[in-house]
């Protein structure tokens, strides 16, 4: 198999290393796990093409800007408007403008929203599941209408089957789409069918947090063939069932 993979995202790395064994590629190409800033340390050590993924909230070095969204407000969450005064932000989420980067022609680089199984998804799942009162929602007066995007394992499986036979260089945000969106609120909400666990959650007004933390994929499915299909309530249930609950 001419398909290597490395980087410090473990948990990341042995997902696809399971899900792409029998997967091979036209020409050697690495597919590295970790953080944009290694990006460099992964080109020395790539001869072939090189799939790079990276966590889009920690890559973005402008993310405090992204505090100035503007956004509408409905019942269980919020939306961004149309009309934005932050570069590179739309209705239809954080495009490739927000943070361009020029590669070699060598190089896709996944800009990821996050992926089920880790992060804010893990700790609310976890949470529900043993009971813990120690949930908290951050700002916004409690209401826990913040919105993020989640994406299944399966679905960046496909991508990266698609970007191995496919290839085409450069930037890429990649997340689950609308259907993969979801407020801490409807978390909460999809957790609590789940689980059965109702939890107190309390309200944290010490920091700020991002109204809307969604990727604009417009880029990605122009030039790729394409789309995520697992929704927010298949996340958690494969995320129940990878855990045996």
């Amino acid at each position: 198999m001419n398909i290597t993979f490395s980087g410090t995202n473990t948990f990341l790395k042995e997902c696809l290393v399971q899900a792409l064994a029998d997967e091979s590629a036209e020409t050697e190409t690495m597919i590295f796990c970790g953080r944009e800033t290694e990006l460099g340390e992964a080109l020395r050590n790539c001869s072939g093409r090189l799939i790079f993924l990276a966590d889009a909230g920690e890559s973005f070095s402008e993310r405090k800007s992204l505090l100035n969204e503007r956004y509408d407000e409905y019942e269980t969450r919020f939306m961004l408007s149309a009309e934005q005064s932050v570069h590179g932000i739309s209705e239809k989420g954080i495009s490739e403008e927000f943070q361009p980067m020029n590669l070699p022609d060598n190089v896709i680089l996944n800009r990821c929203c996050e992926i089920g199984g880790t992060g804010k998804s893990r700790a609310w799942l976890s949470a529900h599941i043993h009971g813990t009162n120690s949930l908290r929602y951050v700002s916004f007066g409690g209401s826990g209408k913040q919105v993020f995007d989640l994406l299944h394992v399966g679905d960046l499986v496909s991508l990266i089957r698609e970007q191995l036979h496919a290839f085409q260089p450069g930037l890429y945000h990649v997340s689950g789409g609308l259907r993969a969106s979801v407020s801490l609120l409807e978390l909460t909400a999809v957790c609590e069918c789940a689980t059965g666990n109702i939890l107190k959650i309390t309200n944290d007004e010490s920091r700020k947090e991002i109204p809307v933390f969604s990727l604009d994929i417009s880029r990605l499915t122009e030039f790729f063939i394409w789309r995520p299909e697992y929704g927010v309530e298949e996340i958690i249930r494969d995320m129940m069932v990878s855990d045996g609950e």
